[in-house]
């Protein structure tokens, strides 16, 4: 009797339930919760070992049980076999050409000296492709390649090389470039002058969004683009605002206001005059206050420009950028609960390397928003990015 009561219990249903049961948290421990193929691997022996007893002890039922095995081991080996991908950097750059009827985000490398985007720089890109697939995806460079492969697998990536005369008309800034087009090249802070400049110009002829390639985007940005605005970073204890990334629409009048006082006040060798300090006098102006933290991190505003929580972009700041690379970082994820773009600090973080398995904050968001940029990275392709 009591050996009946127990085959009873072993042919129910309710054992193939709880081997479905058993594939469907293995998904979400590898994809929703931490990408680690190690404790993956462990879940699957222990279904292995759950799976062998009911067929043990389970004789008649032998070919059911082994079928549900079968599946579990094939969905287990899909799910961790890489697609094969490989670089190619035989690409031509199409002309730059707007569509009225999508959003636009824009990313720009000024290097002339730069062949090709680093991973890091295009996973900055994927990720905004990946998570905005309604966008179209803009890198404007000066000569920088970017792989063909990545730009075929996002028909929303749009690549071209710029034309500076062609970026500026139509703007104020065309008469400063005219002008000084020989003196920025001879200014140490040409790369970051001429990023400051096109960016600005890019959004006020086009409206969109704008972004620095030391970010990951991580969520889709379709809510933030019916603003218009900046961020701020808090660096030695107090805001600092910042123009790694721009929201605005279409000839808004502050971005005019911004040309015009980028061509009167243009110094060519000092550090953030034509950047986050343009933009502070700017704001000032434009808004009528100097206490701009206060006023336009307000619901009540009156200036039709808003400063973002710090928290949308720059949740670390530059001063702790280091806990974005650290091994089994993920304990503060938490942090990024708000934040629609992660900001890694290109210059103040490129001394920390992201490895495979490392668990790592920056690991986990490549993991999840750049997948054919972090492929090369799981596949041993490369040791690093």
């Amino acid at each position: 009797m009591e050996s009946k009561l127990y085959k009873m219990e072993n042919n129910s249903p309710s054992t193939y339930l709880k081997c479905l049961f058993l594939i469907i948290i293995y998904t979400f421990i590898q994809k929703i919760l931490i990408p680690n193929p190690q404790i993956a691997s462990l879940f699957s022996a222990f279904a292995f070992l759950y799976v062998a007893n009911r067929i043990i002890w389970n004789p008649e039922k032998i070919i059911r049980s082994a079928f549900i095995l079968f599946s579990m081991v094939f969905f287990i080996f899909v799910n961790n076999v890489p697609t094969k991908y490989s670089l190619d950097n035989k690409i031509v750059s199409t002309k730059f050409i707007i569509n009225e009827k999508k959003v636009n985000l824009f990313f720009v490398e000024t290097d002339r000296s730069r062949d090709h985007l680093d991973y890091k720089q295009m996973c900055s890109i994927e990720s905004a492709a990946f998570n905005n697939p309604k966008a179209d995806v803009h890198i404007i460079t000066l000569g920088a390649k970017i792989d063909a492969n990545l730009v075929k697998k996002y028909p929303n990536i749009k690549f071209s090389v710029a034309n500076e005369a062609d970026v500026f008309n139509n703007t104020p800034l065309l008469t400063w470039w005219l002008s000084y087009e020989n003196e920025v090249f001879k200014s140490q802070y040409w790369i970051h002058d001429l990023s400051d400049s096109i960016r600005i110009a890019l959004l006020y002829k086009y409206g969109g969004y704008y972004s620095d390639l030391d970010t990951i985007t991580i969520r889709e940005l379709d809510s933030l683009l019916k603003r218009n605005g900046l961020g701020y970073i808090t660096e030695f204890s107090k805001p600092s605002l910042g123009n790694g990334i721009l929201v605005f629409d279409k000839n808004h009048s502050f971005l005019h206001d911004v040309m015009r006082d980028f061509r009167k006040n243009y110094k060519p060798n000092e550090w953030g005059n034509n950047g986050p300090k343009l933009f502070m006098r700017s704001l000032q102006s434009y808004c009528k206050t100097d206490n701009i933290y206060q006023e336009l991190t307000s619901a009540s505003r009156k200036c039709d420009v808003e400063l973002f929580p710090e928290n949308f972009f720059y949740p670390i700041n530059w001063e702790n950028v280091k806990k974005l690379f650290l091994k089994n970082g993920l304990i503060d994820i938490h942090s990024f609960k708000d934040t629609y773009s992660v900001h890694f600090y290109g210059k103040f973080s490129q001394q920390y390397p992201v490895k495979y398995n490392d668990f790592s904050l920056y690991e986990f968001f490549a993991n999840k928003n750049c997948p054919f940029i972090y492929n090369f990275l799981e596949q041993n392709l490369i040791s690093k990015i």
